[in-house]
């Protein structure tokens, strides 16, 4: 067994005591907020814990099937992550963003979001965090005056490596994968991971920064969580067994 196959089985830890792991985390957000509890804030962030979440990586797969109108009418968050985007692959990954994850790339892009959809900043560094997540995001929203929830959440990659014994910084679409999967209380589905083979993103070719990642041991890292049950890939069949959420529910989405 290689070291990296080790490190993959360190995720145990963090899931048989998801408390603990959240409770490091440090988050902050707009002075509306900075009175909620821990409780509160991931509840704010991510909505109920018995809710049917989503994670659409940006990898070639993510396209592979015409499932956008079920996939906005069966989950009730949707998460999208850094460069994402929706205009033209509607009829494949659906219109609705209930939050954006986002590395504060220097690569990341201006977006008009709607005024519902929750901004997730997943920092590595512990130094300036907060500089980067105010200075590197809050001025590509377009529409910043209009979001309603805007939380920054550093120290993440500190947490894993100091805390838990992880040696590599886990991508965004890996963290946020781990971070639903331990708030809800179901499996999270997921589209789009692929691991940067073959073409990069399902928009483009654009070559990423991947020189502090291990695509080796994330890709064992999936695979292992699919194979526990923790995380499923969203295909044609598995979507029609899925419920259609309630409109009731739909208008609830992480609404202030």
């Amino acid at each position: 067994m290689i070291e990296d196959e080790l490190e993959i089985y360190k995720i145990d830890e963090i899931y048989k005591n998801p408390k603990a792991f959240f409770k490091k985390l440090n988050i902050f957000s707009q002075d509306k907020y900075s009175k909620l509890n821990q409780k509160e804030t991931l509840e704010k962030i991510f909505g109920n814990k018995d809710d049917i979440a989503l994670v659409v990586g940006n990898g070639p797969s993510a396209i592979e099937f015409k499932m956008g109108s079920e996939i906005d009418k069966k989950f009730n968050t949707i998460l999208r992550v850094n460069n994402y985007q929706i205009k033209s692959y509607e009829q494949y990954i659906g219109t609705r963003t209930d939050i954006w994850a986002n590395c504060v790339g220097v690569k990341t892009t201006p977006k008009k979001l709607d005024k519902n959809t929750t901004v997730l900043t997943c920092i590595g560094q512990f130094n300036f965090s907060k500089y980067f997540a105010m200075s590197g995001i809050v001025p590509k929203l377009k529409n910043i005056n209009e979001i309603k929830n805007i939380f920054h959440l550093h120290e993440i990659q500190s947490i894993f490596r100091y805390s838990y014994g992880f040696e590599n910084n886990l991508t965004t679409g890996m963290t946020t994968l781990i971070l639903l999967s331990l708030f809800y209380n179901k499996s999270i589905y997921c589209i789009g991971f692929d691991f940067y083979v073959g073409k990069n993103y399902y928009f483009s070719n654009t070559k990423p920064n991947l020189s502090r990642h291990n695509l080796i041991y994330e890709k064992k890292l999936f695979k292992y969580l699919k194979r526990k049950g923790i995380i499923k890939i969203l295909n044609t069949t598995n979507i029609q067994e899925l419920k259609n959420i309630s409109t009731v529910s739909l208008q609830n989405i992480k609404t202030v």
